[in-house]
């Protein structure tokens, strides 16, 4: 089975009152990530909610994918909301222990033992390489948890490992950089919200994408 490009660009945008569900996710992302700027403990409880959710949909939009699901993309209501608030903060917490003891901590334990590193082209040359790859495994975990929503899928370590071996993920890889690139450049010329919109767009493509991927070891999968 090979990726399905055509698909992960036409499908989310081929359903019926598509606008309406990608409006309400772009809405969620921009009020979560700009209205509130200072990061007050009281901004952060108002806006943390906005963006679980909207990882919470991603979620609810890969699990449809793998499954071949329809509609592709999930609905909006009350009890769907929940679910997806649910769900996006159990991800959220896993990604955060992740970047805490998988990505920082290496470096932050090379750089108290040797503070010149820091200048060190090597040195950064190397943290580039490994936030690519970290990159790739968060998402492989976001996907693989989308699955079923088992927690235990996310600590399935040697299954996720096999699947960088899948060749597809350096196209998604190259994706994820190009999306970076394009995000940051609309951030410096033109807006940060116009960047949230566009970055909504290229998620719900990529993580289709992904999703395909999993779905090649669907049977797989089916014993994590």
């Amino acid at each position: 089975m090979k990726l399905d490009i055509k698909k992960a660009i036409y499908s989310p945008f081929s359903e019926p009152k598509w606008y309406i569900k990608i409006s309400i996710l772009c809405f969620l992302s921009v009020i979560g990530c700009l209205l509130f700027k200072k990061e007050s403990a009281l901004e952060v409880l108002i806006e943390l909610p906005l963006i679980l959710i909207s990882v919470g949909y991603l979620l609810y939009f890969c699990h449809n994918e793998i499954h071949d699901f329809s509609p592709l993309l999930p609905e909006w209501n009350k009890n769907s909301i929940i679910k997806y608030l649910k769900h996006g903060f159990i991800i959220f917490a896993i990604g955060l222990f992740f970047i805490l003891f998988l990505s920082n901590m290496p470096f932050n334990l090379a750089l108290y033992f040797n503070p010149m590193l820091k200048n060190s082209t090597i040195f950064k040359l190397t943290r580039g390489i490994y936030d690519c790859i970290f990159l790739v495994f968060n998402n492989l975990v976001f996907v693989n948890y989308s699955f079923n929503f088992k927690l235990i899928n996310c600590f399935k370590w040697f299954k996720i490992f096999k699947l960088f071996l899948q060749k597809e993920l350096f196209f998604f890889l190259l994706i994820m950089i190009i999306t970076k690139l394009i995000v940051d450049s609309i951030i410096l010329y033109i807006s940060h919200t116009f960047a949230i919109i566009v970055l909504t767009f290229l998620l719900l493509i990529s993580f289709n994408l992904l999703a395909q991927i999993v779905k090649k070891d669907i049977v797989k999968f089916e014993d994590l």
